[in-house]
């Protein structure tokens, strides 16, 4: 990257974080007049989501939304501690989990993109292939807030678990989280190795080095993952069964991450590969579709 690109991508990213801390301010000035703590993040979220699409229609960007799944679920989780004063020793530890996921991917968008210039190749499309008015709904309600009320119903557990007493039985699900975040990072680590040493190759090729001789989408796995340790430490902390909704305020959020994942992400990836690699369908027959298996012969 050259000095003049890398004051680029600087400058680009300045401007889209300014939007975001106008997003949470605007959003939490609202929020404020909310009634219960549920009801004042649902806001929160939804106004916030609101700021940040009018940033990206205002700079022709809708990747400016990306960071967003990362960053929200910290702002939130830090002010649901603060509500409810809960700095024990377990509490903080789930919250030190989240932070771990949270920054790790945004760090890692930061250094994927480029700036203002790039924009995820799925937003390219649907742009591409809609009329103004059909974009319209697809920008605002699929890529921003389908994935804004995602985040809102993975974090439902964490808006109960701020609320009772934890025990040591929440570290399996503080387990799971980190295993879940591990599992992105080397996912991104070995793929990146891997496009830095056939950067130059004339032929584009499947990455089947390290985590990716395991999964055709460790990164979607370790996504899954962290969510439903989530979950499992809203479990851990043994709220009332007979709550009304309880299975579903537990396992709603994960169930939905999954089925995201399995069901939109996973199925335009698969197409995408293959439309773009050759031994793309060779890597499909060797290669267990999510979960970390030893590859097929």
């Amino acid at each position: 990257m050259t000095v003049s690109s890398s004051n680029k991508k600087t400058k680009d990213l300045c401007l889209i974080y300014s939007i975001y801390l106008l997003a949470f301010a605007i959003a939490a000035a609202v929020a404020a007049v909310a009634g219960t703590a549920a009801t004042a993040v649902l806001v929160f979220d939804v106004v916030a989501t609101v700021v940040v699409f009018i940033g990206s229609v205002a700079l022709h960007n809708s990747s400016v939304y990306d960071p967003y799944w990362s960053v929200t679920p910290m702002v939130i989780a830090a002010w649901l501690y603060c509500r409810y004063d809960c700095w024990d020793i377990w509490h903080i530890v789930v919250l030190v989990a989240l932070f771990a996921w949270g920054i790790r991917l945004t760090l890692n968008w930061q250094k994927n993109t480029t700036g203002l210039d790039w924009e995820d190749w799925r937003y390219r499309n649907y742009r591409d292939n809609n009329g103004p008015f059909m974009w319209f709904i697809l920008n605002f309600f699929g890529i921003h807030m389908m994935p804004t009320l995602l985040v809102f119903a993975g974090l439902i557990p964490l808006m109960t678990i701020v609320t009772v007493p934890l025990n040591a039985w929440c570290l399996v699900g503080v387990a799971i989280m980190m295993a879940g975040t591990l599992l992105e990072h080397l996912a991104d680590t070995h793929m990146r190795a891997f496009l830095q040493a056939t950067k130059d190759s004339k032929e584009r090729t499947t990455c089947r080095t390290g985590i990716w001789r395991l999964s055709r989408h460790p990164n979607y796995l370790g996504e899954i993952t962290f969510w439903w340790g989530l979950a499992a430490v809203y479990f851990s902390a043994s709220p009332v069964v007979a709550e009304p909704l309880f299975w579903v305020k537990g396992l709603g959020g994960a169930v939905a991450m999954f089925l995201l994942f399995e069901c939109i992400s996973i199925p335009l990836m698969e197409k995408r590969q293959l439309a773009r690699r050759s031994d793309y369908r060779d890597y499909q027959r060797t290669t267990s579709r999510l979960f970390l298996l030893p590859p097929r012969k």
